[in-house]
């Protein structure tokens, strides 16, 4: 390309452009001060500044960041603006020499616009200056008058400026397309040839595929690729030399064999193989027979190979996922069914003919038609109807019972999924889930059982539990409570669990009762035994336990748990036996004769007072001695503690 030519695309260069203009205004900041300066206010720092903003947007545009570039001459014209048409401009009072300097700093400023609406804001920010800078003058040598004619005058020739260099810059654009049009239709004359060239190779460099020409006897004539860094092997390498001459006998075989197939049948065929350089990706090799335009075999064979390693990594990753789908199913003992509602086919996942317990459906009954029959006949007509009406039932779960082929009862749920329809409307396919939730059941039922049975055991042991929620202010207990207070549940309303053992605590021990639960959340004791009068006036002796105190993150308590017991029954029989033993006592001590009770270590438990003054103590003293280490010889002491251990006295 001539210098002229590289000279019109330098200077067509919108950016060449704006770093002529700012070097420009680099050089007329500091050269305006000393211009303009005589016994006035111009530091030469403001100028410098004006001078840095330059700078920095001249270092931005060497660079092909847009939004640095266009900021930094942004901020230049707006450093000039605020320093010479404000600052400047108001402490020197508008005199001439300013006024002139901040007209043709305007002025130069609109050679940076290239669109109407920076031409605008240029004008807007300037008159925005000038009047900000008028208004804050200290002194002025120059009226509104003059300054508004001064200011209408030069936008306007600011305007016509604008105007003119657009115009030109249109047209010395449009000469300049002309020249450069030109220069390429002779460099395109003479770059045919070689674009051609350049084309072919790009169409190969754009293939992904490896491409082999063969011929009969397996030696490579040429080869396509795109030219990139990083292979193992030069493909090149290869032409003009037989697979096993490259790979050798072994792993050539696999290309052999399929090249022997093609040859003789003149079909295609493929191969999918990992990398034979141990690279661990895969490919897939295709071999074809080359025919001629009229269809003519020509003796040769293509190969084209292709790099799968991303889809068979991600077809992998998917048989990983169907087969964690299915560990996932078979673990919650799930399985998925669809029905296609235009072919009427039933699908059934595996994990479901699993939970049938069976391999396969025969041929002959239809998967609807089969499954139905091993449905318990006492659900079969329900769930027919719920099956053949799935769509219209709002109803999304369905339970049965089924007997599977071998002879098992299951309990399975029914889970009804989206109901899918096609473009007109209408329903194509209902998606559904089947559960087995035979373990389940069958745990309700012991729970069930286990329930029963505790309520039978608490029945037997006259024990109720009690559950006082102090959050929600509720108290819930068991029915044996009810029993035990011989009370009707509906009839009784109480938020406290101490209000309500008050209400019925026998009148002697309301007071104890109410010491002992004044403050639950600090309570010590858990066990306490006191009296009740029951709504039908029976007097019942009963054991209440705080047995658990649940409480906040903060310490309060939040809920209380705990038993109520009726003893009554050994309230009593424990009475009757200290009666029969005061009356025992009684016995012991009118008569004259000596009379001790011992326990069966030997301590003394009683002795009447006969007793106590043979041996010369007192009742009190003799009460906890042991019989045998103070009372009985050495010599017989063995005999006698063996005969209390094995309790084998003789009269």
């Amino acid at each position: 390309m001539s210098f002229k030519s590289k000279l019109l695309l330098f200077v067509q260069n919108d950016n060449t452009i704006y770093q002529l203009l700012l070097m420009g205004l680099l050089i007329a900041s500091p050269a305006l001060h000393f211009l303009c300066f005589y016994n006035s206010y111009d530091p030469i720092w403001l100028r410098l500044l004006c001078s840095a903003f330059c700078i920095a947007a001249l270092a931005f545009s060497f660079y092909n960041i847009r939004f640095f570039n266009i900021a930094g001459q942004y901020l230049t014209i707006a450093a000039f603006l605020v320093v010479n048409n404000g600052i400047l401009l108001s402490r020197n009072g508008f005199e001439h020499v300013y006024l002139f300097s901040a007209i043709a700093i305007f002025i130069a400023l609109t050679l940076f616009c290239k669109k109407r609406w920076e031409f605008v804001a240029l004008c807007v920010f300037n008159l925005l200056a000038t009047v900000t800078a008028y208004i804050t003058a200290p002194k002025l040598y120059i009226s509104m008058n003059v300054l508004v004619v001064l200011l209408v005058t030069f936008t306007f020739i600011a305007h016509v400026s604008f105007l003119v260099m657009m115009a030109y810059k249109a047209r010395f654009k449009k000469a300049l397309n002309n020249v450069i049009d030109l220069n390429k239709s002779l460099i395109i004359n003479d770059e045919e040839l070689r674009q051609s060239g350049k084309k072919l190779d790009a169409l190969i460099n754009s293939l992904n595929d490896i491409i082999f020409e063969f011929d009969e006897n397996k030696v490579c004539l040429n080869t396509w690729f795109r030219r990139i860094e990083g292979r193992i092997v030069n493909p090149e390498t290869l032409i003009g030399k037989t697979l096993n001459e490259v790979l050798g006998d072994e792993k050539a075989k696999k290309f052999d064999d399929a090249m022997d197939y093609v040859i003789k049948t003149r079909q295609p065929a493929s191969i999918t193989y990992p990398s034979d350089f141990g690279t661990g990706q895969w490919f897939v090799a295709k071999i074809t027979p080359v025919f001629d335009r009229d269809g003519n075999y020509t003796h040769r064979l293509s190969a084209s190979v292709t790099d799968i390693s991303e889809q068979k990594k991600y077809a992998d990753a998917l048989k990983e996922n169907e087969s964690l789908l299915l560990e996932a199913q078979s673990i919650a003992k799930i399985g998925n069914w669809y029905f296609d509602v235009p072919t009427r086919e039933t699908y059934l996942s595996e994990s479901l003919y699993k939970i049938l317990e069976i391999d396969s459906i025969p041929d002959t009954v239809g998967k609807f038609e089969y499954y139905l029959s091993l449905i318990h006949p006492d659900d079969r007509e329900t769930a027919y109807a719920y099956f053949t009406n799935i769509q219209e039932i709002g109803k999304k779960a369905f339970e049965h019972k089924l007997i599977t082929p071998l002879g098992k009862l299951k309990y399975i749920k029914v889970l009804k999924g989206e109901l899918l329809k096609d473009e007109e409307g209408n329903l194509s396919r209902i998606i559904g889930v089947l559960q087995d939730i035979t373990e389940i059941k069958l745990s309700e039922k012991k729970i069930k059982l286990s329930q029963s049975e505790l309520v039978e055991a608490q029945l037997i042991a006259k024990l109720g539990n009690w559950n006082w929620d102090i959050t929600l202010n509720k108290v819930t207990w068991s029915e044996e409570i009810n029993n035990i207070f011989e009370i009707d549940p509906t009839t009784v309303n109480e938020n406290s669990i101490v209000k309500f053992l008050v209400k019925y605590a026998h009148p002697n021990d309301r007071y104890i009762l109410k010491q002992h639960l004044k403050d639950i959340s600090n309570i010590t004791n858990t066990s306490y035994e006191y009296r009740i009068i029951t709504p039908n006036g029976n007097v019942k002796h009963l054991s209440i336990i705080v047995g658990k105190l649940l409480r906040r993150d903060d310490g309060t308590v939040r809920k209380v748990i705990g038993t109520i017991q009726d003893i009554t029954d050994r309230k009593q029989a424990e009475l009757e036996y200290q009666r029969s033993e005061n009356k025992y006592k009684l016995v012991l001590e009118t008569i004259k004769m000596p009379a001790i009770s011992i326990d069966k270590k030997g301590n003394i438990i009683f002795c009447n007072g006969q007793m106590a003054k043979t041996l010369g103590y007192t009742q009190d003293e003799v009460m906890g001695i042991n019989w045998l280490d103070r009372f009985v010889p050495e010599r017989e002491r063995e005999e006698l503690y063996q005969a209390f251990i094995k309790n084998s006295f003789k009269a």
